[in-house]
C-alpha cells in the first residue's frame, strides 16, 4: 500500500529554528554564501541556489509546517539538483528572495546571519537550528526582537512581500533597532 503525503516519509527531517532580528551585521561573521531562493507559488516547495567562492549547490526543498501557526518547526525534504535541472525548474512561477548568509560563532553556538537584498535591503536576521526538544542558547548580542513565531519573517513571506509591505517592515525594524523594548 502507498501511503505518503507531503512532510512525511523516511527522507523527511524535522527542522526547528530560533530566529532573531538584529539591528546590524555583527562583527566576526565569516564564510559568506550567496543564496537565491525561489518559493514556488501555491506550494510548499523552495528552489535554492547557494554560491560560495567557486562552488555552487542547487537544491529543491519541501518545507511543511507541523502546525500552520508556528513557522519555527517544519518537516523538510531536500533533493540536490544539477545546474540544468535547476534552470528547468527555475521556469516555474514563484517569488524570489536573495540574501547573503554568514556564519557567526558565539561560544558553543553557531548562528546563521542572513543579510537581505532587493526590497529588504537592510534586514538582518540571526538564526540557529535546534533539535526538536533542544534548549535554545541565550540570544546573541544586539538582538532587537525575537521573531521566531512572527510569520512576517519566514522565507516564503519575505519572498512575497510587496514594496509597500517591505517599506513598512523596514520602518518597523528601524524603530525597534532604536528602542528594542518597544516590541
Amino acid at each position: 500500500m502507498i501511503d505518503r503525503s507531503p512532510g512525511y516519509g523516511r527522507y523527511v527531517v524535522t527542522e526547528r529554528e530560533q530566529r532573531w532580528l538584529l539591528g546590524r551585521v555583527p562583527e566576526g561573521t565569516r564564510d559568506p554564501v550567496e543564496i537565491l531562493d525561489k518559493y514556488i507559488h501555491s506550494s510548499t516547495l523552495r528552489l535554492r541556489r547557494m554560491r560560495s567562492g567557486s562552488t555552487t549547490v542547487y537544491k529543491l526543498s519541501q518545507k511543511v509546517r507541523q502546525d500552520p501557526s508556528h513557522p519555527s518547526i517544519n518537516q523538510m525534504t531536500n533533493l540536490y539538483l544539477s545546474e540544468p535541472e535547476f534552470r528547468a525548474l527555475g521556469e516555474v512561477d514563484g517569488a524570489v528572495l536573495s540574501k547573503t548568509r554568514w556564519r557567526w560563532a558565539i561560544g558553543q553556538s553557531e548562528f546563521s546571519i542572513d543579510v537581505f537584498g532587493g526590497l529588504l535591503q537592510g534586514l538582518v536576521l540571526a538564526e540557529i537550528e535546534l533539535t526538536v526538544n533542544g534548549v535554545c542558547p541565550p540570544p546573541p548580542p544586539d538582538v532587537v526582537a525575537d521573531v521566531t513565531e512572527d510569520d512576517r519573517f519566514s522565507g516564503s513571506r519575505l519572498a512575497s512581500i510587496t514594496r509597500p509591505e517591505a517599506r513598512g517592515l523596514l520602518k518597523m525594524v528601524a524603530t525597534l533597532a532604536k528602542d528594542p523594548h518597544r516590541e
